[in-house]
């Protein structure tokens, strides 16, 4: 009869190790690939931002502002609606037609508006829930304004540019020659109350931020930055009193950074608008923070970010932060000071450097470590000066 054979132990364990050491060449190749789908979805989702914003200014010969306020002098109850509100009807998704009411403010809205989680707002390499649950903020909020129950909220990972600026003033925008900050050369396409039409854009569209991701999640600790303590920016957050660590996320529908009137509960959170002050992919994100006693007139010269440093003056002209062709601006080892307002940086979850979404409706995906002064020159709309995008 024929002798069958049968693999020994020895060779078992050669076959093994060699299916093994495959699995460990091929899972980091795997990894990548599923990374650069999730980047190519991400860059799309910014496409389709770039088609509601030019949609929403063809009809409207504006784009959205950042956010809008019904009364100044009451800016947190009369908040009624972030820009991304306002640009539902422009998406290609009919359902999100006549979601948000625009005749209420933003926290009253129904419940489940509050929650939604709208695809297409969230990048695909996010590690942080959608929605997010924050019964802190709920907490607050329901004293505060006697609001309906809310703990849930859908999450954007895009938000606006403000600008090199992380100052909140009213009105938000100094026209050339006024000596009352925040300064014309260091504004964004997008603030609150302030609607910015294309002719306006003078640093041309293809060389100006429009929006760029803010990533949401564990991996995004805040910092610990207010008037009301001494901590920086570069402090970790302590947890709040329920016990929750706080994650940098913002809200697609809620349009305000966090007031000084919630200033008590060290509440630190994210915002739709995003500015240059600091590099982007900066941990802790820094945190968004308004400080209402300090909108309007003369009290607006406070109104200065936190960077704490006088303006330079270059033949004759005065420019904030050093922000003029040539003059350094604040680079990726300054120390940020604490001041008056906040806004948090640009960040990403897809490796090596962040996503941009620019007024002409392009997205450049920027490497960790771009030059400061050009990535705050992209920054603004105004300024007035010769950029070359550093692609990637």
């Amino acid at each position: 009869m024929k002798k069958s054979r049968a693999f020994t132990l020895v060779e078992l364990l050669v076959v093994i190790a060699i299916i093994g050491v495959l699995v460990a060449l091929l899972l980091p190749a795997i990894q990548a690939a599923r990374e650069a789908a999730r980047r190519a979805s991400c860059q799309n989702n910014m496409k389709q931002f770039g088609l509601a914003l030019n949609s929403y200014h063809d009809s409207l010969k504006t784009f959205p502002a950042g956010a809008v306020i019904g009364c100044v002098t009451d800016p947190v109850r009369t908040m009624y609606g972030s820009g991304l509100a306002m640009m539902l009807p422009y998406f290609e998704e009919a359902g999100l037609k006549g979601v948000y009411n625009n005749n209420n403010s933003f926290y009253k809205q129904d419940l489940n508006v509050v929650a939604m989680a709208i695809p297409i707002f969230v990048c695909p390499s996010c590690a942080g829930d959608n929605p997010v649950t924050d019964n802190y903020l709920s907490g607050i909020f329901s004293g505060l304004f006697m609001l309906l129950p809310y703990n849930q909220f859908g999450i954007t990972n895009y938000t606006f540019c403000k600008g090199v600026s992380d100052a909140w003033c009213y009105p938000p925008y100094t026209p050339p020659g006024n000596t009352v900050p925040p300064y014309f050369t260091e504004r964004g396409m997008f603030d609150f109350n302030w609607a910015m039409p294309i002719r306006k854009i003078t640093d041309g569209t293809s060389k100006t931020i429009a929006m760029g991701e803010g990533a949401s999640g564990p991996n995004w600790p805040m910092a610990a930055v207010s008037p009301t303590n001494s901590m920086t920016r570069n402090t970790l957050a302590p947890a709040d009193p329920t016990g929750q660590l706080r994650y940098a996320y913002q809200s697609w529908l809620m349009p305000i950074p966090i007031p000084d009137v919630l200033t008590g509960s060290f509440l630190q959170a994210g915002c739709v608008m995003s500015c240059t002050l600091e590099p982007f992919n900066k941990k802790p994100v820094s945190s968004s923070y308004l400080d209402t006693t300090n909108l309007m007139g003369a009290a607006a010269m406070t109104c200065r970010a936190s960077l704490g440093m006088a303006p330079v003056t270059i033949g004759g002209t005065q420019f904030p932060y050093g922000h003029a062709p040539g003059t350094p601006l604040p680079s990726a080892s300054a120390t940020y000071g604490s001041g008056t307002n906040g806004t948090p940086n640009f960040r990403s979850d897809h490796s090596g450097g962040c996503q941009f979404l620019f007024a002409d409706g392009s997205v450049h995906f920027l490497a960790d470590g771009t030059d400061m002064l050009t990535y705050q020159q992209m920054s603004t709309t105004m300024g007035n000066e010769t950029i070359v995008i550093p692609d990637n």
